[in-house]
């Protein structure tokens, strides 16, 4: 057992298959994203994992952008920041033979704390996370979406989530954060997931996760 992020991970050695539709909360990407190993140590079908630093000024590599907006309307580019990461699995078969690898994806971002134009100048960070499969073939499969706000405002803030095709689902966010499982198993090319927040001088920030069809 460890303690991972305020809550402790159960690790039993090769006891159960990835993935078993669980949750994937903020303990697990933790895990993922810091102590890997621990994975191959739980899991007994994982083959590989690989993780990815993303950042850049308005719009990182991987699909990544966040801005602030005043009340006119103008826009400021906001640097953000966020890890993509892969774990690859081998699927239980339903069929004698048929076993198949599937990639669970697992994007997170967040506007950059310290940048000179960051978003806590006026009171907020937002955090964005998108987790998906990537299945044989060029369809993706949601598994949830999660996000949470940083700073002294504590305003109603939203998120809306869409795929390359239709939209999927949208909510608001009373507290801090937000996560849910209601999209799960929806399909799609790629999904892009938008958390927009008011700021303490009356802004509007905007972190936008984009998933893609090539992952």
């Amino acid at each position: 057992m460890l303690f991972i992020g305020g809550a402790y991970i159960h690790v039993d050695a090769q006891e159960k298959d990835f993935f078993d539709g669980g949750a994937i909360d903020e303990g697990f990407v933790e895990v993922v994203e810091t102590m890997p190993e621990v994975l191959f140590e739980q899991y007994d079908n994982i083959i590989d994992i690989q993780t990815t630093a993303l950042s850049g000024k308005g719009r990182a590599s991987g699909g990544i952008e966040a801005y602030e907006y005043n009340e006119d309307g103008i826009m400021n580019i906001v640097n953000c920041e966020g890890t993509l990461t892969r774990i690859v699995y081998q699927e239980e078969a339903e069929q004698p033979g048929m076993e198949g690898v599937s990639s669970l994806y697992i994007l997170t971002a967040s506007s950059d704390k310290t940048s000179t134009d960051s978003t806590t100048e006026d009171g907020v960070t937002l955090n964005g996370c998108i987790t998906w499969i990537d299945h044989l073939g060029m369809s993706n499969e949601l598994v949830a979406l999660s996000g949470s706000r940083e700073g002294t405002y504590t305003g109603e803030g939203t998120y809306v989530c869409t795929s390359r095709t239709h939209g999927v689902g949208s909510g608001k966010f009373d507290g801090d954060s937000f996560e849910t499982y209601s999209y799960k198993g929806e399909k799609g090319y790629s999904f892009t997931l938008i958390v927009r927040s008011k700021t303490q001088n009356g802004n509007s920030v905007q972190l936008q996760v984009n998933t893609s069809m090539f992952d």
